[in-house]
């Protein structure tokens, strides 16, 4: 007996599936797609891993740095429900799209330092007064959004390459788009050169927030023998030959103070305890 054309078991021929992209999962695990990708949203976001626990513990997961450092390697991988969590901490707007690399709407997907360029080139146009973005429903920004505040900048570059003298002479007032001001930023710093690359590029603007004390893997700005640097912050142990050297008056052992490019072509420069040296602030935005 045939079946009645509007029955509810009518056999409907399956939807063929053709995957968007060349993503393949076992490639994925075993070049740690997801730890690189959540390393580089980290760097990007200017966090340490500890940073990134506070963060987490705000969305209700709790981990140590560890548990940061094992997912960044690869040595193990968050849930599903911290990967969600890691997304919104570490504000990757892309989705899930950002580890896959499948990006259904935008197949061509800049890297950390595209998309760098292409927010400074947008900000600079807005504070000429010749662009005003369109959102995606057609609707201008207010110019609000875009309003001008005035900071200290210092106009000699900082160092991420060949050194240059850095000096508070050089500070001077300009104009910067508010909404690219971090909230704890006390002035802004050009930095010339490319050890700090792919994460600051010779010429990018970053702000710094002042303070004398820096922990391991912040990215900071130093004083060096009069000379300033954007570099990342390390510490190691002195070796035994050295420790009369990192002795201090208490006959306590001072850390060796290390400062690391993120461009493996420049060597760590080590800090002496007769080298004049200075933590003028962390790299905040």
């Amino acid at each position: 007996m045939p079946r009645p054309k509007n029955s509810k078991n009518k056999i409907r021929p399956l939807r063929p599936f053709s995957p968007k992209g060349d993503f393949n999962a076992h490639e994925a695990r075993e070049q740690n797609m997801i730890g690189k990708r959540l390393a580089d949203a980290r760097k990007r976001a200017h966090l340490t891993q500890p940073d990134v626990v506070n963060r987490l513990a705000l969305l209700g997961v709790t981990c140590q740095a560890q548990a940061i450092s094992k997912w960044e390697k690869g040595e193990t991988v968050p849930t599903a429900y911290n990967l969600i969590a890691l997304m919104i901490a570490l504000e990757i707007h892309e989705g899930f799209a950002y580890f896959s690399g499948a990006l259904a709407e935008n197949p061509v997907r800049l890297n950390v330092t595209g998309m760098n360029m292409l927010k400074e080139y947008e900000d600079y146009l807005v504070s000429t007064g010749k662009y005003v973005p369109v959102e995606r429903h057609g609707n201008r920004h207010p110019r609000s959004h875009y309003t001008m505040e005035e900071r200290l900048f210092i106009e000699q570059r900082a160092s991420a390459g060949p050194s240059v003298t850095l000096s508070d002479e050089e500070m001077e007032l300009r104009s910067f788009p508010a909404r690219t001001i971090p909230a704890d930023a006390d002035f802004a710093i050009q930095i010339d050169g490319n050890s700090m690359e792919p994460f600051y590029r010779d010429g990018q603007i970053v702000w710094i927030k002042r303070t004398p004390v820096l922990s391991p893997g912040d990215v900071g700005l130093f004083i060096v023998d009069d000379e300033g640097f954007i570099k990342v912050y390390e510490e190691e142990e002195p070796e035994e030959d050295e420790m009369d050297e990192y002795a201090d008056s208490d006959g306590g052992i001072r850390p060796k103070i290390v400062l690391i490019s993120y461009n493996e072509e420049y060597p760590p420069r080590y800090i002496s305890p007769n080298t004049r040296f200075e933590i003028v602030g962390k790299v905040v935005g």
